[in-house]
C-alpha cells in the first residue's frame, strides 16, 4: 500500500471527483493513476509517482514503474535517463524481454549501433512468437544497415561432380563415325572450397543525411587444378 497525496492529484488530473484529500492507494491504482497522468500531459506528476514506485519493496512493481518511466522519458527524448533505467530493470530482470527490446531501440537512437545489436541478439534468444521475432530481425537487419563500413566473408567445402563441364560420355558419335573422347574432354569431379564475401563502405555527403554506399561482392570456387576455378568479382555503387 502506498499512502501519498499524489494519489489525489491523479485523480484530480483525471476528472475523478474529490482529488483534495489525501488517499490510500495500492501500488497497482498508482500505477493506473500516473498512466492516465501521462495521457493528460501530467508529465511531472506521473514521473514523481514512478519514482515513489521504484522504491517499492515488491519486484515487479518496481520493475513496471521503471519500465513505464523509461519509456516516457524515451518519447520525451531524454535518451541517457531512459536508458540508465531500462538497464537498471535489466539488472533485477534480465529474461524482460520487451524491455530489452525497447532498451535497444533507445540504444540505436543514441548512436550505440553495437550495444544495440548485442541487446537484440539477446532478445532472439528468447522464446518470442513468430510475428514479434521477424519484427526483432527486421529491426537488427535496420540497425546493421546503418552501419558506415562492415564486410563478412562465408567459407565452405565445394564438392563438383563435374568440375570441368565437360562429357559424360568415351566417344562422340557422327555421321562420319564413333570418335573417341580422351581425358581431358571428359568430366572431372573434384572438391575444392568455395569461398564468397562481400565488403562496403558509406561515405556521407556532406550536410545531409543521403551517402553514398560503395559494394564489393566476390566468389571463388577453388580446385587443385586452377583451371576449373571460379572466381568472380563485382563493384558497384548507389
Amino acid at each position: 500500500m502506498i499512502t501519498t497525496v499524489i494519489g489525489a492529484a491523479l485523480l484530480a488530473a483525471a476528472g475523478a471527483p474529490d482529488g483534495r484529500s489525501p488517499l490510500r492507494l495500492t501500488a497497482a491504482q498508482t500505477l493506473e493513476l500516473a498512466s492516465r497522468a501521462e495521457t493528460l500531459g501530467e508529465v511531472e506528476v506521473a514521473k514523481e509517482v514512478y519514482s515513489t514506485l521504484a522504491r517499492d519493496p515488491h519486484p515487479e512493481i518496481r520493475a513496471e514503474a521503471m519500465f513505464r518511466h523509461g519509456r516516457m522519458l524515451a518519447q520525451a527524448g531524454k535518451l541517457e535517463e531512459a536508458a540508465k533505467l531500462f538497464r537498471r530493470v535489466l539488472d533485477e530482470r534480465p529474461d524482460a524481454a520487451l524491455v530489452r527490446l525497447e532498451f535497444a531501440q533507445v540504444l540505436n537512437r543514441l548512436g550505440d549501433n553495437a550495444q544495440a545489436l548485442r541487446e537484440l541478439r539477446a532478445v532472439q534468444a528468447s522464446r518470442l512468437p513468430a510475428s514479434v521475432a521477424r519484427l526483432v530481425d527486421r529491426f537488427s537487419d535496420a540497425i546493421r544497415a546503418e552501419r558506415p563500413i562492415g564486410a563478412s566473408i562465408e567459407v565452405a567445402i565445394a564438392p563438383d561432380s563435374n568440375i570441368s563441364r565437360a562429357t559424360r560420355t568415351d566417344t562422340l558419335r557422327t555421321i562420319f563415325g564413333e570418335f573417341d573422347i580422351d581425358d581431358d574432354g571428359k568430366a572431372k569431379s573434384g572438391i575444392g572450397l568455395s569461398l564468397s564475401g562481400q565488403a562496403y563502405r558509406r561515405f556521407p555527403l556532406g550536410g545531409s543525411d543521403r551517402n553514398i554506399l560503395l559494394k564489393l561482392n566476390g566468389s571463388a570456387d577453388l580446385y587443385r587444378k586452377m583451371e576449373f576455378s571460379d572466381l568472380a568479382l563485382d563493384v558497384s555503387g548507389g
